[in-house]
């Protein structure tokens, strides 16, 4: 991943100062700010900092400051964390500050990793002690923090998830803190651990296991050898170490039936034990070489010159299938025999060059002859004689396993520390060799009466990783709601939650302290870090009484009240757990704790949210018996998911429903609804208008139900935590009337509406009920043409048709009527108009009814529609006419009218 550089400096000369305020955004990194006068970066309001580490500032004018942060500020961005910054001064500049701060807080920043002749505390502008708002890497800051929190359901014991738990079949673990003491990242790192017996484990320690972090996932160890029941040496390789922290892996035991996966080659760069019985590998004078039993450090075998004690190698043997290089340790163990082997001369190479008759190498000579000495050689064959010296120092050897490791640094650099069979540290020597810089392992000698055994290569690290076990942990615990550090959002009324803390202590050792859980409502400050101590109350029992506070501490059926706990959430670096408890009703507080100087705790608290939260975000933390603590650098956040709530819903502004023939009537459920979340959480919403006789939650069906989706819910009108809702349906003009004398008059039509919150928490009202009005309407085609007759003539079995269609919600009839056809002064009489439902002959007609002038009920029988087809209820009327004798010769018209009326 690539870096940029943003430098921003005066334009040729002069000092200046750089603002930024209100509700900007600044993420800076690889930067710098140089040439600033007496204000600098200055920062205020409620900007957002994502990021101001590996900062270059320098001030330009006396007595100024080069950066100036406002509370509210640090507010907005409560325990940021800010590293590799520089504070340091142009020339001639000899006072002034790194960072001043402006206004008050409970909250703080932290520059870590700093440099500079003006980085520190004693540079800044922050009154009251070290552990004011800004603080630094040399800050003296003693002081009782709560660090960390995580909410957690209520459906398990104290201890950790099975989510977060490697196998079920190991149902024990240990934390295993890992301090790197480096200001390096160290990846891949292999770490010693030497493992205290357990009564949980196998005898032989077969059924350990390691994981990362995560819990879950394994991580290549190495059994190298343990003491039945009492203790083990394991090596481990840490997948990340962080510069200058701690991380925790975990150690699983407790299986019983299992064996070992112990794997040295996976674990190291490069392992040799010699348990495969052979050195094919190795080329050089493997004649002069043995693996055997003779000699084996703690496995079966190991390598020796058994059968050529006394021989001189003429190159050695070596390997270089893994190459080892600067910026590795090489460890081995090589058997010295003070009396046997008083002429052995042996000699470990590393760095050797092929092929091996070139005598290109680098090597370490455990020698007793002709005086006892270790020293660093070049380019042997043999003894320390066969090369040149690079350096060595006089030691008095004894009889027994001595351990040597070579710190091959990138600086060229060789450092060789022997311990004696005792693990006392025996002798030390270094040398400076450019030389080579990696090559392969190998060994030679000029007698050897003694062995070797474990030949080892791993990471190199300036400071080794210290270590410290935490205790005992098991499976079956609760779940997590969220993550560490995280608010809950959308947690219910009444319903079991579980909250846990970190208490970290840096100050002097804290002595019967009682942690009490409090509770404030967060109001209108930034974040909960900003909430004032004034605002917090305690969280009452559910024994001596809930009262008004909108959180209670309640039983839980899955632990022991003030039952210890163990260690869950991160590990402060450098400091050592020290068991808190977990509280359900009757207590809110522990018992007497006492947590010394360097140590943290955890304490969880098992409460519900009681009808009286009302507002949508509450903060808790925890007090010492109602006294605030030190330091809140972490405040636990919860946010209520408060489902929406209704006022009235109406369907059509409570009046009945008039159709409109033929068409669709726009009708919509309208009300007011409520998020106290505020009125943007209220998402989306659905509705169904519908008649009673199929309820709500029907199909649907445009005679009698009508789901609205949600593109046609719309809020409006909204403000602080309501909006009116509105849905709209389109109501086909065929929808089943309900009024009276219809055939569902003994129901009516309602409307429900349904609004869904951003947790997907909804809220379902009805409307009180209205009539569907019964639609009584027709459509009928427009001309009724007889064409041309002769006078004295009638239409014969010619008949002209009238379509009639039922364009209303209830069957109908028609009353029917006619005018005289008229042309000028001239008539002919409606009567002369004969109609029937089928065709006719004029003349002899039996079934054919007479038009009048007055209106005549005609039973046509038209069916409701239940579509907008409209051949399902349409019907014909045919028509025959008389043109009388004495009828002028001219084109006659008139108008026929069709009333629909109800279905008899």
């Amino acid at each position: 991943m690539g870096t940029a550089s943003t430098t921003l400096d005066n334009q040729g000369s002069g000092t200046y100062a750089l603002t930024l305020s209100g509700t900007s955004t600044i993420n800076a990194q690889y930067y710098s700010v140089r040439n600033v006068n007496s204000s600098g970066l200055n920062l205020s309001g409620t900007i957002t900092v994502t990021e101001l580490s590996n900062g270059d500032f320098q001030l330009a004018v006396l007595d100024g400051t080069m950066m100036t942060v406002s509370s509210s500020t640090i507010d907005t961005n409560p325990g940021k964390i800010f590293s590799g910054n520089r504070f340091a001064t142009s020339s001639g500049v000899s006072s002034g500050f790194n960072v001043t701060r402006s206004g008050t807080s409970t909250n703080a920043w932290t520059f870590t990793q700093h440099y500079g002749n003006f980085a520190g505390e004693a540079f800044d502008v922050d009154p009251s002690d070290a552990c004011g708002l800004i603080r630094w890497d040399d800050s003296v800051c003693l002081l009782v923090e709560q660090a960390h929190y995580r909410w957690r359901n209520d459906d398990g014991e104290e201890g950790f998830p099975s989510s977060e738990w490697y196998n079920i079949n190991w149902p024990r673990r240990q934390p295993v803190s890992i301090l790197n003491n480096g200001t390096t990242t160290l990846t891949n790192q292999q770490v010693k651990l030497i493992i205290p017996y357990d009564s949980d484990m196998q005898t032989d320690f077969d059924d350990l296991r390691f994981t990362d972090s995560s819990g879950t996932s394994t991580i290549s160890y190495w059994l190298e050898s343990y003491i039945a029941s009492a203790s083990s040496t394991v090596w481990v390789k840490v997948p990340t170490l962080a510069a200058s922290a701690s991380t925790t892996i975990y150690m699983y035991y407790g299986n019983s039936t299992t064996t070992s996966t112990s794997d040295s080659t996976s674990t190291f760069i490069f392992f040799d034990d010699f348990e495969d019985g052979g050195i094919s590998e190795y080329s050089g004078d493997a004649s002069l070489f043995h693996v055997g039993t003779g000699f084996a450090k703690h496995g079966s075998k190991g390598l020796d010159a058994q059968g050529s004690e006394s021989s001189q190698t003429t190159n050695g043997i070596m390997r270089n299938d893994y190459p080892v290089a600067q910026g590795q340790t090489i460890e081995f163990f090589q058997y010295i025999d003070a009396s046997g082997g008083a002429n052995d001369e042996p000699c470990t190479l590393f760095g050797v060059q092929s092929p091996i008759t070139s005598h290109q190498n680098y090597a370490v000579c455990l020698d007793l002859f002709p005086t006892d000495r270790v020293g660093i050689m070049k380019n042997v064959s043999s003894n320390d004689g066969s090369g040149a010296t690079l350096a060595t120092t006089s030691v008095s050897y004894g009889t027994g396993w001595y351990d040597v490791i070579i710190d091959w640094k990138t600086g060229n650099n060789i450092f060789v520390t022997v311990y004696d069979p005792d693990g006392q540290l025996f002798a030390t020597t270094t040398a400076t060799d450019s030389t080579y810089t990696s090559g392969g392992i190998g060994f030679s000698y000029w007698f050897q009466y003694g062995g070797w055994d474990y030949y080892s290569v791993r990471k190199y690290a300036t400071s080794t990783p210290t270590y410290a076990f935490s205790s005992e942990e098991t499976d079956s615990g609760a779940s997590w709601k969220a993550t560490e550090d995280t608010p809950l959002n959308g947690q219910a009324l009444s319903q079991n939650i579980r909250l846990r803390f970190t208490i970290k202590n840096t100050g002097a050792t804290i002595s019967n302290k009682q942690f009490r859980l409090e509770v404030a409502d967060q109001g209108e400050a930034l974040n909960c870090e900003s909430v004032a101590s004034s605002s917090y109350a305690d969280v009452p029992t559910t024994t001596a009484g809930c009262g008004t506070s909108p959180a209670c501490m309640t039983t839980s059926a899955q632990f022991t009240d003030l039952a210890p706990t163990t260690r869950q959430l991160s590990v402060p670096s450098g400091m050592t757990y020290t068991q808190g408890q977990i509280m359900q009703d009757p207590s809110n507080e522990t018992g007497a704790v006492t947590v010394p100087q360097n140590d943290f705790t955890e304490v969880e608290y098992n409460f519900q949210l009681t009808p009286n939260a009302t507002v949508p975000k509450y903060c808790f933390r925890t007090s010492d018996s109602g006294s605030a603590i030190d330091s809140y650098t972490k405040v636990a956040q919860l946010l209520l998911s408060f489902p929406p709530t209704f006022g009235t819903i109406r369907l059509n502004g409570n009046q009945d429903i008039a159709l409109i023939e033929g068409t669709t009537t726009s009708i919509v459920a309208s009300g007011t609804v409520t998020d106290l979340n505020g009125y943007g959480d209220m998402t989306y919403a659905t509705s169904t208008i519908f008649r009673s006789g199929v309820g709500e939650v029907c199909t649907s069906d445009s005679n009698n139900c009508y789901p609205i989706a949600s593109p046609n819910c719309v809020f409006s009108s909204c403000s602080g935590n309501s909006c009116t809702i509105t849905c709209t349906a389109n109501i086909q003009y065929f929808a089943e009337p309900t009024d009276i004398g219809s055939a569902y008059e003994s129901q009516n039509w309602g409307s429900s509406v349904t609004v869904y919150d951003s947790t997907n928490a909804h809220t379902n009202a009805t409307s009180s009920n209205v009539e569907m009005l019964t639609l009584l309407a027709l459509g009928a085609t427009q001309d009724i043409s007889y064409g041309t007759l002769n006078v004295g003539t009638d239409t014969g079995a010619a008949n002209a048709t009238s379509t009639i269609t039922n364009t209303g919600n209830a069957p109908a009839d028609i009353d029917l009527s006619g005018t005289n056809m008229a042309a000028g002064a001239n008539t002919i009489a409606a009567t002369n108009q004969k109609y029937a439902t089928s065709t006719f002959t004029y003349s002899a007609c039996s079934i054919c009814s007479s038009l009048s002038t007055t209106l005549s009920f005609f039973d046509l029988n038209l069916s409701k529609p239940t579509t907008t087809a409209t051949t399902t209820t349409a019907k014909n009327i045919f028509w025959g006419l008389f043109v009388p004798v004495s009828t002028a010769a001219t084109t006659f018209q008139g108008t026929n009218t069709f009333i629909a009326v109800t279905n008899q």
